[in-house]
């Protein structure tokens, strides 16, 4: 089985545009692989849950590599008990994404009491994918995920995730940056990454905030992700699948999904914590905000 093939057989459905048949492609092919190069019309429902569990797909994963082969079988003219099942399964799969997604919403005020700076981070460590590279998109949703909490761990902004570039810093030193856009760039002469926030709820009052982000492993995962992004050409830091950036709503809803709670409440959760007056005064420089509105705002009495 090879690309040209199965993309052969599906570029004809209007519905999907070239970036979405490249997925789906590569999804099958990757399936394929994984099954020998057996016939994976002839397989039962079973067969890929197992699949699933053996590499610890997340939800989002699984339903998205189910679509594919609900396409790909749709267009080879297959209408069995195993198109039924992946169909059941496909419903079942964003019923449990909506189910958690509802779940974490109701119980944000009793996670953020509960909840410590370590536990945070011990959450995050869950997401942290075992593979070395990136191959495909999906591979690249999880390093997303894992990103935007490392990230939040490190520096809990708001969403200001979804509306940043990446560069290195030589492509970053040739473009006119927008004062409407944040910017990543990748220091590799100096082994750190710049982060470079233009656009802010309270960039009128601050300005243009500008800080290093020296932790070896942000800047390990951010060159890792760059990689993926260079292959498909795209300078956008948070990315669907069908090329367009992930807005602050949409990172408002994969971190609710997937970590329980919103990056406002890691915020808060954070500076529950705070500890002296330096560290206070760099936390306030990163969410854009005075020290007198993080005393006022977010840190509790004790």
């Amino acid at each position: 089985m090879n690309f040209e093939l199965i993309y052969n057989l599906l570029k004809d459905d209007k519905r999907n545009n070239k970036k979405t048949l490249d997925f789906y492609v590569k999804n099958i092919l990757k399936i394929y692989n994984d099954f020998d190069n057996k016939d994976i019309t002839k397989l039962h429902i079973q067969d890929f849950y197992d699949y699933f569990n053996l590499h610890k797909y997340s939800n989002h994963t699984q339903k998205n590599k189910l679509i594919s082969l609900y396409v790909y079988f749709d267009k080879l003219g297959i209408d069995n008990k195993l198109m039924a099942d992946i169909k059941t399964s496909i419903d079942s799969l964003k019923d449990k994404i909506n189910e958690k997604y509802e779940t974490h919403e109701k119980n944000d005020k009793e996670k953020k009491e509960l909840l410590t700076k370590q536990d945070f981070k011990d959450l995050v460590d869950t997401f942290k994918p075992k593979s070395k590279t990136i191959k495909y998109y999906n591979d690249y949703h999880d390093e997303i995920i894992y990103l935007i909490g490392l990230y939040h761990y490190y520096y809990p902004m708001r969403n200001e995730l979804a509306n940043t570039m990446i560069y290195t810093k030589p492509e970053y030193n040739k473009i006119i940056p927008s004062m409407n856009v944040n910017y990543l760039i990748i220091d590799k002469i100096n082994k750190k990454l710049i982060y470079i926030m233009n656009s802010y709820k309270t960039q009128k009052t601050y300005g243009s905030v500008q800080y290093d982000i020296l932790e070896k492993d942000l800047y390990d995962l951010v060159n890792k992700i760059y990689g993926f992004l260079k292959s498909i050409h795209s300078n956008i830091l948070l990315v669907k699948i069908d090329g367009t950036p992930i807005n602050r709503n949409d990172l408002t809803k994969l971190f609710k999904v997937n970590y329980g709670f919103s990056t406002s409440m890691i915020r808060k959760i954070f500076l529950t914590d705070k500890y002296n007056i330096k560290d206070m005064e760099k936390q306030a420089l990163i969410m854009g905000h005075s020290i007198n509105q993080e005393l006022k705002s977010y840190v509790k009495n004790k």
